[in-house]
């Protein structure tokens, strides 16, 4: 299960960097476009909410829940305004101060009258998909044809983010889980947690290259007004002839980006100053463009002249000018995107305090070492051990020196694996180890005697000396099982019988059945 608070912080970090994203859209282009400044503060109330909601249990039920929800509620009814106001579409802000009203209600009935963590998830979610709905509704069928094909890639977000709440509301309607807290939730809302904050990112992204893309279309449509908003755009934009491909304009990011200067880069083309990674790509994309293929949102692969390579989103379109055909290029740097995407990658297959594989990634490695197992037929000892009497390390010095004792147990546990990746933190004072390669019993004995041995040296903590003592369960593949469930199983058997018989020892599967 997720550290829910730890979730909460890696969101709000998220969202603040998406507020501060709309923020320079908005400064840099809110004379020419309304609705920026809704999705601004769309992103500010956001970020409010969200903050309040990491608060639970530390501020009152009124500020961590109601404020917070609320402040989500009329973020995300600024997002449905700012669709409206952005696209010119007529509309009223009743529907959406209704549900805000009645929200508001909903949450103060399941929060002070009828106590109800499941009902008030149900309602959030509900009024997600309304909003959300409501926007897509707009983007489907309220909008042109042209405005629709530069925002594809708006609307299958919009989409995901609607199926998104549809199946958060589904499961809790459905299978109505025991929440204990907002800090303690299922898998299932897990999921939707991972989920939440790249469809977030890829909203705020969306908005950002969807205000680039009408700034690229009111280049074709006012020809005399192109040099102005091409140098002034807060993006990279380059201009190459659909003929030959050679650059003939290049703005002022765009050549930031790069590194390149204006005279490096124009009269040559992309591909011979060796900008794109893949040749492939750039081939495709002009076959597309002549074919009339709308491209929008694309993520390519660019180098620099330093050599260094980064993702950028892209989009084209040709340009007549002068009756030639040009190619119109835009392109953001998504780095920090992927940075964030790694980070929450990381935090949701790894232990939080050891930097240990977690439960869920330790599953993906052992289906991928039992598949080649199976194919090579050599044989795997899924190991669980437990630190005798870690207990007392707690009661007795508190659960911070326990916690600096389970982080240096884990670093000489990676001492002792030839594979960072077959360890994991199982959970409290418990680990597991999936050994690869043996040749049978005898040898996965003769190595975690070794792992012994790393455990003889006391471990010093702030001045205090802790004697470590282990207490290993070991099942064999495929002795004992063929499946990861089963291995387990076997191997937690086995250690409960080593615990039972003495502690400090080792106990396989086989010798306790």
């Amino acid at each position: 299960m997720l550290d829910m608070r730890s979730v909460f912080v890696v969101q709000i970090l998220s969202l603040l960097v998406c507020f501060i994203i709309l923020l320079i859209t908005w400064r840099q282009n809110r004379k020419r476009y309304n609705g920026l400044s809704c999705w601004a503060s769309m992103m500010g109330f956001a970020c409010g909410g969200y903050f309040l909601l990491a608060l639970r249990d530390i501020a009152p039920d009124f500020i961590s829940i109601i404020v917070a929800n609320l402040f989500i509620v009329i973020a995300f009814a600024l997002f449905n305004r700012g669709i409206s106001k952005f696209y010119r579409i007529p509309d009223s802000d009743v529907p959406s101060l209704i549900l805000i009203f009645i929200v508001l209600l909903l949450q103060l009935y399941f929060t002070y009258i009828n106590p109800d963590i499941n009902a008030r998830i149900i309602v959030i979610s509900l009024a997600f998909v309304l909003l959300y709905g409501q926007a897509l509704w707009s983007l489907l069928f309220r909008i042109n044809q042209k405005q629709r094909a530069i925002s594809k890639t708006m609307i299958w977000t919009t989409a995901g983010i609607v199926l998104l709440n549809v199946y958060r509301a589904a499961i809790h309607v459905i299978l109505s889980p025991t929440e204990t807290g907002l800090f303690q939730q299922g898998t299932l809302d897990d999921i939707f947690l991972i989920l939440q904050v790249p469809f977030m990112l890829f909203l705020v992204f969306n908005l950002v290259m969807i205000v680039s893309n009408f700034l690229m279309n009111e280049v074709k449509d006012k020809e005399a007004k192109f040099n102005s908003i091409f140098h002034s755009a807060p993006y990279a934009a380059v201009i190459s002839s659909l003929e030959d491909s050679r650059v003939i304009e290049a703005n002022d990011e765009m050549l930031k980006l790069i590194e390149y200067s204006s005279e490096e880069l124009i009269g040559n083309t992309l591909l011979e100053r060796g900008i794109w990674v893949d040749q492939n790509q750039r081939t495709e994309l002009i076959e597309d463009l002549k074919a009339g293929v709308v491209v929008s949102g694309r993520e390519y692969k660019f180098k620099s002249k330093s050599g260094k390579v980064y993702p950028v989103l892209f989009s084209a379109s040709i340009l007549k000018l002068d009756g030639k055909d040009y190619i119109v290029s835009t392109m953001k740097d998504i780095s920090e995107i992927h940075r964030l995407k790694n980070e929450l990658e990381e935090f949701a297959s790894h232990d939080m305090l050891t930097g240990l594989p977690n439960r869920r990634k330790f599953d993906e490695i052992c289906a991928i070492q039992l598949a080649r197992a199976t194919r090579s037929g050599e044989k795997l000892a899924m190991v669980m051990f437990d630190i005798d009497d870690f207990k007392c390390v707690n009661d007795d010095f508190g659960h911070d020196v326990g916690d600096k004792v389970l982080v240096a147990i884990s670093q000489r546990l990676r001492e002792f694996s030839r594979s960072a990746d077959n360890i994991a933190r199982h959970g409290g004072d418990e680990f597991t180890i999936l050994l690869n390669g043996l040749a049978g019993k005898e040898e996965a004995e003769a190595a975690l005697m070794r792992l012994f041995k790393l455990y003889e040296a006391p471990i010093l903590v702030g001045g205090l000396s802790f004697s470590i003592g282990l207490s290993m369960g070991v099942a064999m593949y495929p002795e004992n099982g063929l499946s990861t469930e089963e291995l387990l199983k076997k191997a937690d058997q086995a250690l409960y019988v080593a615990k039972r018989k003495g502690k400090n020892s080792i106990w396989f599967a086989a010798e306790s059945d």
